[in-house]
């Protein structure tokens, strides 16, 4: 099963995770690395009373089964407001988060394939 980063870091970006509303992008990256066959945890994190949003958050944990990290990659996966979508031309790639955590997460993704 081939990877593609560029493809990956498009995808998250086009899912809106402004904070306090990562939830869909929570559970979309659990399901890829699941079935990337990495084994995930999802921890629940509770919604600030403050948060205009209500759905689910929460934090992902993936690794592969019976190895022990040398190293570990963290990264947030929410973005600040407001939701811009994945667009590109000949020589970038734009939208909320391709420049950080998005794209760090691919390249985490990437590292860790």
């Amino acid at each position: 099963m081939n990877f593609d980063p560029i493809l990956l870091m498009k995808q998250l970006v086009d899912i809106e995770s402004t904070t306090y509303n990562e939830g869909t992008v929570a559970a979309f990256l659990a399901q890829f690395l699941t079935e990337r066959k990495f084994d995930v945890e999802k921890t629940p994190v509770p919604q600030p009373t403050e948060s205009k949003f209500h759905g689910e958050r929460a934090n992902i944990y993936a690794g592969r089964s019976g190895e022990t990290p040398d190293i570990v990659f963290s990264t947030h996966i929410d973005t600040v407001p407001p939701f811009i979508p994945s667009s590109e031309d000949s020589e970038y790639i734009y939208g909320r988060g391709s420049c950080d955590a998005k794209g760090i997460i691919a390249a985490q993704v990437g590292a860790a394939e």
